[in-house]
C-alpha cells in the first residue's frame, strides 16, 4: 500500500511539474510548482516511511533483545526487562500517536493500567501484542509465537544465571537518525523554503511587466554598467535552492561530530533567501 500510494504522489508530482512548465511566467507557473514541491517532499515521507515498514523487526541474542525500525535501533538486555505480557493485559485497544498505517504502528500509546507504551508493531489487536515493561519504559510489540516463546526461556535462563555485567538498556539512534530528529533542521528547511517560495511567487508576479533587459548594477552617476535579461532573475532561486541542499546535507554528516556546527549550517540557507531576497527587490525596484 505505501509503495502505490507513494508511487501516486510521485506522479502527482510530476504532473504538476509538467503542467507548470507548459503555463507563461506567472500566478499559474508559481501555483504549479508549489504543487510540485509539496507533492514531492509528499512522496519523500511516505517513502522513507514504506522504507521504515521494511526495516522493522526484533532480534533476540544471547543478552538482549534488539529492536530495529528504519534508522533507530534500541537494544533491551534481558536483566532490564521486569515483565512479559500477553496484549491480552490491556484494559482496551492501543491508540498509537505516530505512524497508523493498516498493518504499520509505530510511536506511542497510553495504556490505563501500564502508562505510556513505545509501540513498534504490525497490528494493535490485543491477542498479537506482546508487551515488555522495563527499567526505562514499556514496549508493545507483535513478534509470531515462536519468537514469544524464545523470549520468555531467554528471560527465564537470565535470572537464573548469577548477575553479569552487560550492557546497559540503551536507545541507540543511528547517526542519521539523530540529526533527522533534530527540529532545528526541520525549522531551518521550512524557514528557507518559505523565504524561497515567497521570492520566486514575487519573480513571477512582477515578470510581465518587466523590460526584456534589467539593470543589475549602476555606476555612480546611475547609469546601467550590467544589463542581463530578465529570466536571469531565476538565478537567486536556483542559487538559495542550492544552497539549501548543500546545507543540509553538509548538517547531516556534520552532525556526528558537532551538532552546534551542524545546527548553524542548518539555520544559514535562511539568511542566504534573506540577502538573495532582499536582491530581488531591489533589482525588480
Amino acid at each position: 500500500m505505501g509503495i502505490t500510494v507513494s508511487v501516486a504522489a510521485l506522479a502527482v508530482a510530476m504532473g504538476a511539474t509538467a503542467w507548470a512548465t507548459q503555463q507563461p511566467v506567472g500566478l499559474a507557473m508559481f501555483v504549479g510548482l508549489v504543487a510540485a514541491v509539496a507533492g514531492l517532499v509528499f512522496t519523500l515521507l511516505l517513502a522513507v516511511w514504506t522504507y521504515g515498514y521494511y526495516t522493522l523487526r526484533y532480534e533476540l541474542d544471547a543478552d538482549g533483545v534488539t529492536i530495529t525500525w528504519l534508522f533507530y535501533q534500541e537494544r533491551l538486555p534481558y536483566r532490564s526487562i521486569d515483565a512479559v505480557y500477553g496484549g491480552q493485559r490491556l484494559t482496551e485497544m492501543l491508540r498509537v500517536q505516530g505512524i497508523t498505517w493498516p498493518g504499520y504502528y509505530v510511536g506511542r500509546g497510553r495504556a490505563r493500567n501500564l502508562g505510556v507504551l513505545r509501540v513498534f508493531a504490525s497490528t494493535l489487536e490485543r491477542p498479537g501484542l506482546t508487551l515488555l515493561l522495563t527499567e526505562l519504559g514499556g514496549y508493545a510489540l507483535s513478534p509470531d509465537d515462536a519468537f514469544r516463546g524464545v523470549l520468555v526461556e531467554r528471560l527465564q535462563a537470565a535470572r537464573a544465571e548469577p548477575a553479569r555485567i552487560v550492557g546497559r538498556q540503551s536507545a541507540r539512534p543511528r547517526l542519521l537518525s539523530r540529526a533527522l530528529a533534530d527540529p532545528w533542521l526541520l525549522a531551518g528547511v521550512l524557514a528557507s523554503l518559505a523565504l524561497l517560495l515567497v521570492m520566486l511567487g514575487y519573480i513571477m508576479d512582477r515578470y510581465e511587466a518587466l523590460p526584456e533587459l534589467l539593470a543589475l548594477r549602476l555606476d555612480p552617476l546611475g547609469e546601467p554598467e550590467v544589463v542581463r535579461p530578465r529570466f536571469e532573475l531565476f538565478h537567486l532561486p536556483s542559487v538559495g535552492a542550492t544552497a539549501l541542499l548543500v546545507d543540509v546535507l553538509l548538517g547531516i554528516w556534520v552532525y556526528q561530530w558537532e551538532p552546534l556546527a551542524a545546527r548553524l549550517l542548518w539555520t544559514a540557507p535562511v539568511l542566504v533567501q534573506g540577502v538573495l531576497a532582499i536582491a530581488v527587490v531591489r533589482t525588480i525596484g
